[in-house]
């Protein structure tokens, strides 16, 4: 399963190219407007049929372990994901002179009630993912990114000073 999926992602960045978030305000912050855009890399010739499916979700991840065999010696870990809460859409993607390939809008309202990011250099923890996607003439477009969002109570300070350590 592993490496069938890391084929596809190097077939995707072969056929697209790298995509790229720009949003237009960072860090995002819990009860505001997250917006910007994804430069695809799907070529102004190539127009998906029905569009981008744009989705946002905020997720729990964490890794369980069990133990297996006669004695318990066996030890696998599995990773779990808990999707809290998502919002989607679709959008049509546009082209413009400067780009070759079509640009997505990203608008959402992030929930204030959900919690901020806490995954840091750990696989355990919080966070927001961005996933776009098309259905294309052979290999299927698509490309997320993780974002880091920000409780509403954290100053311009805090987060200069959180930048600053790391």
């Amino acid at each position: 399963a592993f490496w069938g999926l890391a084929v596809r992602a190097s077939l995707r960045r072969r056929k697209y190219g790298a995509s790229h978030l720009v949003l237009d305000r960072t860090p995002a912050v819990l009860g505001e407007r997250l917006t910007g855009k994804v430069e695809s890399g799907v070529p102004k010739a190539t127009v998906p049929r029905d569009g981008f499916q744009v989705r946002l979700q905020c997720v729990h991840r964490w890794k369980e372990s069990s133990h297996h065999g006669a004695s318990g010696s066996e030890r696998r870990t599995h990773r779990r994901r808990e999707v809290l809460w998502q919002d989607e859409r679709r959008e049509p993607g546009h082209i413009t002179a400067r780009s070759p390939s079509f640009e997505v809008a990203v608008k959402f309202s992030l929930p204030a009630e959900q919690p901020a990011t806490t995954l840091g250099g750990s696989r355990d923890g919080i966070t927001w993912e961005l996933v776009v996607s098309a259905a294309m003439p052979g290999l299927d477009y698509a490309a997320s990114f993780e974002l880091p969002v920000l409780a509403p109570d954290l100053t311009s300070d805090t987060v200069r000073k959180v930048v600053q350590e790391r």
